[in-house]
C-alpha cells in the first residue's frame, strides 16, 4: 500500500490531503480545545470575583499543612542530641549515669531530662541520684549512639553502657560494652592525644511513649581514678527514631545458648 505524503489523492479513505494533512488538522483541533479550555478556565476565575460564577466551587486542601503531617515522609520524625558540659571523675566501684546535659541543636518528640531515680549499688532501694536521660515521646524504632573518652589510672574492669529505661525508670533494655583497658595513661583533661575511646550504639523498639534513655560507666576496680572527659569534642549522645511500627519489640539482652562450631 502506498502512502500519500504530498497532499494529493490519499490511500486512507477519510483523511483528504493525504498523512501529513490529517497530522496537521489532529494539532489544530487539540490546539483549538487547549485554547477553549484555558479560556473558559480563565472565563470562571473573572466571574468569580465579580460574584457571578454560578458553578461549584472545587474543595480547597491545603498541600502544605497535609505534607507537615505525613512524618513518614521526613524519615528522621523524631530525635535529640546532647554533649557533657564537665568532665565526670570516678573512684572505684562506681556506676554512673554520664551527666550529657547539654542538648545540642533542635530536638522533636525527645527531651532531654533529669530524672531521680534509685541507684544500681544500691541494694536496699533507699539511694537515690538525679540522673540525665533522653527521653523518648513517640513508640516505635530507635537508635541511640554515645561516644566519650576517658583518662586516668590504669584498669583492667570497665564497661560503657546504653540503657533503655521503662517509663518507671525501671531498666527495660541494656547494651554494655567491655571498655579498652589502657595503662595508666594521666594527662590532663583536656589533651585530646590522651585517653581511651569508648563508642556504643543500641537498636531498640519502644511499644508505647514515655521511655528514657542514658548512658552509663562502670568503673569495677578495687583502687583508682578515671575522668570521662566533657565537650562536645569528647563526648556526643543521640537518638533517632526511625519508624513507628512497634513489631519484634521483645528482645533478648543475653544469649539463649551456644552454636557449637569447634
Amino acid at each position: 500500500m502506498g502512502v500519500n505524503l504530498s497532499g494529493g489523492a490519499p490511500t486512507t479513505p477519510g483523511a483528504p490531503g493525504g498523512i501529513l494533512q490529517a497530522i496537521h488538522d489532529g494539532i489544530s483541533g487539540i490546539g483549538d480545545a487547549l485554547a477553549e479550555g484555558l479560556n473558559g478556565i480563565i472565563r470562571g476565575l473573572i466571574d468569580m470575583v465579580l460574584g457571578r460564577y454560578d458553578g461549584d466551587f472545587p474543595p480547597f486542601v491545603d498541600g502544605q499543612l497535609a505534607l507537615n503531617e505525613r512524618f513518614d515522609l521526613l524519615g528522621t520524625s523524631a530525635y535529640c542530641a546532647a554533649y557533657m558540659y564537665n568532665n565526670l571523675r570516678l573512684g572505684p566501684g562506681r556506676n554512673r549515669a554520664l551527666p550529657f546535659d547539654s542538648q545540642i541543636g533542635p530536638n522533636q518528640d525527645a527531651e532531654l531530662v533529669q530524672v531521680s531515680r534509685t541507684h544500681p549499688e544500691d541494694g536496699s532501694g533507699s539511694t537515690t541520684r538525679q540522673e540525665w536521660c533522653i527521653r523518648l515521646d513517640r513508640a516505635g524504632l530507635w537508635h541511640a549512639n554515645a561516644s566519650f573518652v576517658h583518662a586516668g589510672d590504669g584498669f583492667d574492669r570497665a564497661q560503657g553502657e546504653i540503657v533503655v529505661l521503662n517509663p518507671d525508670l525501671t531498666p527495660y533494655s541494656y547494651t554494655t560494652l567491655p571498655a579498652p583497658r589502657p595503662h595508666a595513661d594521666g594527662g590532663t583533661v583536656t589533651d585530646v592525644n590522651v585517653g581511651a575511646p569508648v563508642s556504643l550504639s543500641k537498636f531498640f523498639v519502644t511499644p508505647a511513649p514515655g521511655y528514657y534513655v542514658q548512658v552509663r560507666w562502670r568503673f569495677n576496680v578495687l583502687v583508682g581514678i578515671r575522668t570521662v572527659k566533657g565537650g562536645a569534642r569528647l563526648s556526643q549522645f543521640s537518638v533517632v527514631q526511625w519508624s513507628d511500627d512497634i513489631d519484634n519489640a521483645a528482645t533478648n539482652d543475653d544469649p539463649s545458648g551456644t552454636i557449637d562450631d569447634t
